[in-house]
């Protein structure tokens, strides 16, 4: 199996944790779908390889005295071909850090060892495409939640 991630720590200077707390989800674009703190994002299209997939990520949110932490739980409408190949890992932990809140972020993309691209494609040319769609996975991530959150 051949993992590549990313992390970044992102400050979020107009609001503290209790602020960000205070926030409804729905308002978020996060609709709650079950308890406990399951929520569904409806993504806008977006495009892997030559596939156009508009998904729907599933979030699970623990609210925590001193942080916020939200989780990837599973992905809807993805073509069988991505979902069997490829493994996608989200991770958000918000916290107040002194007078600064931050939301330290970790995405990661596996691809499966018994993957097509594992079979016939080279370690380079594989993880070139890794990289490339943690790339954009990544930039897309961080422009939404900050957009969101810095509502």
């Amino acid at each position: 199996m051949k993992k590549i991630s990313s992390s970044k720590i992102i400050n979020i200077n107009s609001k503290s944790l209790s602020e960000i707390k205070k926030l409804n989800p729905e308002d978020l674009g996060l609709n709650k779908i079950q308890n406990p703190n399951i929520f569904e994002y409806n993504s806008r299209v977006f495009k892997v390889l030559k596939y156009k997939i508009k998904s729907r990520l599933i979030f699970k949110i623990f609210y925590k005295e001193n942080n916020i932490y939200i989780e990837l739980q599973g992905i809807k409408d993805v073509p069988k071909f991505i979902k069997k190949n490829i493994t996608l890992d989200i991770k958000v932990d918000i916290y107040q850090e002194d007078e600064i809140c931050r939301a330290k972020r970790f995405i990661s993309l596996n691809l499966n060892k018994d993957s097509f691209f594992h079979k016939f494609l080279s370690d380079e040319i594989a993880n070139k495409l890794l990289f490339n769609i943690l790339e954009a996975l990544s930039k897309r991530f961080d422009k939404k939640f900050l957009k969101k959150v810095l509502l």
